[in-house]
């Protein structure tokens, strides 16, 4: 699994939509209201250790460690005010020469960090990384 097939899957099978506020609308709905309303999606954090473990079981080029990352009054990835509590995944590489991957499958947004310069998902550079997933549509 990579990312993109990770964050597909879920979707897919009703365990997550977009975007996130309204994911997390709906599981509160569901929450409060015992199953009568809304729906059952994961949260971010839910998310994330499902996108985690993905990752964790392949195999790659390079030795890669994903580590769930977050907490309550915390900056979700890119943005710039706190959120009451937002969960994500980053990848390290043992290769220098990778990037640092920001992977967040709640706001189906994935980036790379190299030489302090950030690229999101969309953009060329990680088309490079496809092989995690986290490539261009």
């Amino acid at each position: 699994m990579t990312f993109n097939n990770t964050v597909q899957a879920m979707t897919s099978n009703g365990q997550r939509t977009d975007p996130g506020g309204w994911n997390n609308l709906n599981r509160s709905l569901h929450d409060i209201t015992g199953g009568a309303a809304g729906e059952k999606y994961k949260g971010c954090g839910e998310q994330a250790i499902v996108l985690q473990s993905a990752l964790g079981f392949q195999s790659y080029d390079d030795s890669w460690t994903f580590t769930r990352n977050g907490g309550v009054l915390t900056w979700k990835p890119g943005d710039s005010t706190p959120s009451m509590s937002h969960w994500w995944i980053t990848g390290k590489s043992s290769n220098p020469s990778d990037p640092v991957l920001t992977l967040d499958p709640w706001s189906d947004n994935g980036k790379t960090k190299k030489n302090n310069f950030t690229y999101r998902k969309r953009d060329s550079i990680l088309t490079s990384y496809s092989y995690i997933g986290v490539d261009a549509p």
